[in-house]
This record gives structure tokens, sequence and C-alpha cells, in this order.
């Protein structure tokens, strides 16, 4: 009985055949298998309604670019593994590409969402590699996204 929890906590979310399966962005950490939201690990990408300024100070939508860069990324089938489950019952996986292209770092790396350090420093390397290219939200000023959330929270 032990094992068959152990298993089922090491499942792969929304798996069939090979295990990959067609994904959408939901946003630049988040994406849905077969209805099932599932946080990407180890990173947070800016808001959706969330605004950066860019090298010339001009704002854009960097949470809307990164869900965007997410959507590409989710052009090609995805298998998730899970690690964990967040506070809205969300899986919180490692997702990789069919072509072995790891989801969480390619956003990281195209400056796309930043390494979420309080839980995991897997993509701290990416994120200074980001940084030193100016890639993506690099490329100028920003909040990061968990202070934005808590700001966000704090509004009328």
């Amino acid at each position: 009985m032990k094992a068959a929890i152990l298993l089922a906590g090491l499942a792969v979310a929304g798996c069939n055949g090979d295990g990959f399966e067609k994904a959408r962005a939901i946003d630049g950490d988040t994406l849905s298998i077969r209805s099932r939201h599932v946080r990407l690990y180890g990173i947070d990408a800016p808001e959706l309604s969330q605004t950066c300024a860019n090298q010339y100070g001009q704002r854009y939508s960097c949470g809307r670019d990164s869900m965007a860069h997410l959507a590409d990324l989710l052009q090609e089938r995805v298998r998730c593994r899970t690690v964990a489950t967040d506070a809205y019952g969300r899986d919180v996986a490692t997702c990789e590409t069919a072509a072995g292209l790891d989801v969480a770092r390619s956003q990281v790396i195209s400056g796309n969402a930043v390494a979420y350090l309080r839980y995991s420093n897997k993509y701290f390397a990416e994120q200074i590699e980001a940084k030193k290219a100016k890639a993506g939200i690099w490329r100028g000023t920003f909040v990061q996204p968990e202070d934005f959330r808590h700001s966000a929270e704090k509004r009328p």
C-alpha cells in the first residue's frame, strides 16, 4: 500500500502512452493538462496584470509576454512530473517537451520568469545568464513577481 501511494506521488501528470500530453498556458508559470493546473517547479513568472519597463523606460505587459512565451513552448507536447502540491491544490511539477527541453528552464533563460529562490535554486545559474544577456524582463526594470502579488493583495 505504501508503495502504491509513493508511486502515485511520483505520477506523471496527465499521462497517456508515452506520457506526453498537449498543454496550454494559463500564465507564465502555470499550465493546464486536461483541465488540471500544473505550476512549474522552481520558477516565478510575472503576473498576467503585471507590467515592466523596457530599456527605454516604456511600460509593457511582461506578464502577457511571459504567458505567450510559455504558450509557444507548449506547441510541443509535454510530460510533467509532480514534485509537490501547492496551497491552491495545483501540482507543482517539472515539465519537459517531447524534444527534451526543460520548460521552466526555458522560461528563466529567456527572461520570462525568475528562479523562485524561496523554494529552489535549481534555475539560479540560468537566471544569472538571462540577467547578463539582458533577456526579457532583465532588459529593463521590474518588480519581482512575488512582491507584485503581495502589493496587489494590499490594494483596495
